[in-house]
């Protein structure tokens, strides 16, 4: 739960009471509606774009859908009419809605966009806030003297700016850095120096802040009962504001705690809380939260039904959090390439009026010929450019697919450790946190590289394969033949290629049958450019496996074999491959299914 305390900065605001904040609502929808009746215009359209904003950081608290659809029209409506002042704005509101999602690195793109902007238009106080955002990327990933930086320069403008309070939350932002760097007694002092300041100016905001810091520098201390002090002031705060974020924010941190203290009933009713207000705001990283503190909670009540209930509902949610920031990632690099390709065009544009003029009031003649020689070179090049852009764009897509790990697997294999260490299977406990380890540190460096050896991938097959087996108990069992022919030190595939589809005959094909069964992987080298790799298992074939998931009372969602899917299609593009699947049913002579089998062509 890292990322949610560095979030804090953001966590309060928006002081209105429950009347004023309704009228204040009505009011902004009442302006949309009106603006977008008259007639278009660049006043009607600035004046838009600012409504947009309002709403955006109105609802910053209430309803995170709302700030993503509104600051995106903010942005697409400055965008087209070149209303800069609107585009900065509309970056500040996204930055402050992508901090809660959790999604820095797309925060740090943006935030460099907003302090450009703002610099060349001299808006300080929207400069020292993209800096201040660029500050909590940087803590996010714990470059701590970067961090103080960027919180430097934006304090020298906030002090220029006479703006005390974003001062003050600054000296927040550096005892959260402190805290980080375990120097509790200096992040004590900032803590303590901006709590006198808010106390002085009584800002429920900044008492709230400081009281969330110092509540989870508590925990780091191990002092929960302090720590539950501190975050119950939160909360008292939160219900004030009536901040939705905050309330079911701290109502997780409230029952991480108890259910740290064995307070069971105590850390169930928290969640279940912070449940209803965390599906209120949309906050798919606090229902996950949620989801997960319900699993463990459930789990030590003995209620394993809930327990499992909540341990799928929690994986869904990391699935879908993860493929939502997968496909923010890709839209933001297509948006920062349009943006790209617009200023190219522009700035060519600007060039050749300039030697247009140049070239008319000299040589006439020498401007004809010039000009479609130049104009020839510009269409190679443009065509060069968008080749290579497609290519990057390919190799980015297939280097985030090539270093994804199933968070399904990754989550059973933490609960397995977990189960074998709490019955004092401290040996099984051990080898099976080891193996987990070098698979965990073999698919990162892997995942680094474009291609692998034969051998390194084998490894990496074969630690993944004995981990599903000690987890299900040897309930299957496995061969890997490999052909003498076969130079596994010389050969090299792209990474993690294999492991879904022996994934998918573990758990839909041999997981499926009571007695278990075995899966086979044979890898050939039929030609000298040419690998197979042949996987076939005896399970209960895939049109009996399909019978199974239509019954199962969870829908759950597998996406290895789709990445993989996705993958060889990119390959293939990129480096102009025939990579081939081919799916075979295994029957006897009475149509009875007797398995799977997959063969993978690769060329090499």
């Amino acid at each position: 739960m890292k990322k949610l305390y560095l979030h804090i900065i953001l966590v309060f605001g928006l002081f209105l009471n429950h009347h004023d904040a309704k009228a204040s609502a009505q009011k902004l929808w009442q302006k949309v509606k009106s603006l977008q009746k008259q007639a278009a215009s660049y006043q009607r359209d600035t004046s838009l774009v600012g409504v947009y904003c309002q709403i955006a950081h109105y609802y910053q608290f209430k309803n995170v859908d709302t700030v993503s659809i509104y600051a995106r029209k903010a942005l697409e409506l400055s965008q087209q009419i070149k209303w800069v002042e609107g585009q900065i704005r509309a970056l500040h509101e996204q930055s402050n809605y992508l901090v809660f999602d959790g999604r820095y690195a797309n925060v740090m793109d943006i935030s460099k966009q907003g302090l450009t902007l703002s610099t060349s238009l001299g808006l300080p106080l929207y400069e020292a806030h993209a800096l201040r955002f660029m500050g909590d990327c940087h803590a996010e990933f714990k470059q701590w003297d970067s961090a103080k930086v960027y919180y430097n320069k934006a304090i020298l403008i906030f002090k220029k700016l006479k703006n005390d309070s974003m001062v003050v939350r600054c000296k927040v932002n550096f005892g959260d850095i402190y805290r980080g760097q375990q120097d509790f007694a200096q992040a004590t002092y900032y803590y303590q120096s901006a709590l006198k300041d808010y106390q002085r100016t009584k800002s429920d905001f900044g008492i709230g802040l400081v009281n969330w810091s110092l509540g989870y520098q508590k925990v780091m201390q191990n002092d929960l009962d302090s720590a539950i002090i501190h975050f119950q002031k939160v909360k008292v705060i939160a219900d004030k504001l009536e901040n939705v974020f905050a309330q079911g924010a701290i109502l997780n941190e409230l029952a991480g705690l108890y259910l740290r203290r064995d307070q069971f009933k105590e850390a169930i009713y928290y969640a279940q809380e912070a449940l209803k207000y965390s599906q209120k705001y949309h906050s798919s990283q606090q229902i996950f939260w949620s989801y997960y503190l319900s699993t463990h909670t459930y789990r030590a009540l003995g209620d394993y039904q809930k327990a499992l209930e909540y341990s799928l509902l929690s994986l869904d949610q990391k699935d879908s959090m993860f493929y939502e920031n997968f496909e923010s990632r890709i839209e933001l690099y297509k948006a920062q390439y349009e943006k790209d390709r617009l200023l190219q065009k522009q700035a060519s544009e600007a060039q050749d009026i300039s030697r247009l003029f140049l070239i008319i009031a000299f040589f006439l003649v020498a401007f004809v010929i010039i000009l479609l020689y130049r104009n020839s070179l510009l269409t190679q090049k443009k065509e060069k450019q968008e080749a290579e852009y497609q290519q990057r764009i390919a190799q980015t897509e297939i280097a985030a697919l090539r270093a994804q790990m199933n968070p399904h697997f990754i989550f059973n294999c933490l609960n397995s450790i977990q189960y074998y260490a709490a019955h004092n299977n401290s040996d099984t406990a051990s080898s099976y946190l080891s193996k987990f380890a070098k698979l965990i540190r073999l698919v990162l460096e892997n995942s680094r590289s474009e291609k692998v050896t034969l051998s390194n991938e084998l490894e990496t097959l074969q630690l993944y394969i004995e981990m599903e087996a000690m987890r299900f108990q040897q309930k299957f069992s496995y061969k890997i033949n490999v052909a003498p022919s076969v130079d596994t030190d010389t050969i090299q595939i792209p990474p993690l290629l294999i492991q879904p589809f022996v994934e998918n005959a573990i758990w839909h094909g041999l997981m499926h049958k009571e007695e278990g069964g075995t899966v086979i992987i044979d890898v050939q080298h039929p030609s000298d450019h040419l690998l197979t790799v042949t996987v076939t298992d005896d399970g209960v074939g895939r049109a009996k496996a399909a019978e199974f998931r239509s019954k199962s009372a969870t829908k759950h969602k597998s996406f290895g074999l789709k990445v993989t899917a996705e993958r060889i299609e990119l390959i293939n593009q990129i480096y102009h491959t025939n990579t081939n699947i081919q799916i075979e049913d295994l029957m006897d002579t009475h149509g009875n299914a007797l398995g799977t089998k997959i063969v993978v062509q690769i060329p090499i």
